[in-house]
């Protein structure tokens, strides 16, 4: 579904707002968020299914993507943190964009992303947590803006669940 499509939904069935976010979107902290299946980009809900402003989001929370059936998303640069999980089991995607909001990536937040093929991790990161990119099956290049690999391999969780470390590159 697009956003377009939604606000259609919305303007036709006023009343059934919040069951059409229920089945569309991800409900967390009083918040839905839905990312668009045409361009990926997300956009943000409130509780009573009115847009809300989408550089309110901090973070993607634990668990928010997992298992999600969207192919590409734009994380929003209002974000900075990545939580445990979030895109875990994530089959579908294959592109994403960290923007450079983004401070730290958690555990296990992209595990068995099995159709990601490439992700750039903007200089930004200070942090990657533990089996971040475990089980990626398909990751054929990881690389780091802005650092050198003596910093990547001093970064704490070092390779961060790459069994090929010869993916992990710096541009």
């Amino acid at each position: 579904m697009t956003i377009s499509e939604l606000h259609i939904q919305f303007d036709l069935q006023p009343e059934n707002r919040i069951n059409i976010l229920n089945d569309v979107a991800k409900y967390r902290n009083k918040k839905y968020l839905f990312v668009d299946s045409l361009d990926g980009h997300c956009y943000l809900f409130d509780e009573d299914g009115n847009e809300a402003d989408i550089k309110k989001l901090k973070k993607i929370d634990d668990q928010m993507f997992l298992d999600s059936n969207i192919k590409s998303i734009v994380i929003p640069d209002s974000v900075e943190y990545i939580e445990n999980y979030a895109f875990a089991y994530y089959k579908n995607l294959k592109s994403i964009e960290i923007p450079d909001s983004v401070k730290r990536i958690r555990n296990w937040a992209f595990e068995c992303c099995e159709n990601l093929k490439s992700i750039v991790i903007p200089d930004s990161v200070k942090r990657i947590g533990d089996g971040a990119f475990w089980n990626c099956e398909s990751l054929k290049s990881l690389s780091f803006k802005g650092k050198t690999m003596k910093q990547v391999k001093k970064m704490k969780n070092y390779p961060f669940g790459i069994e090929d470390e010869s993916i992990i590159r710096c541009i």
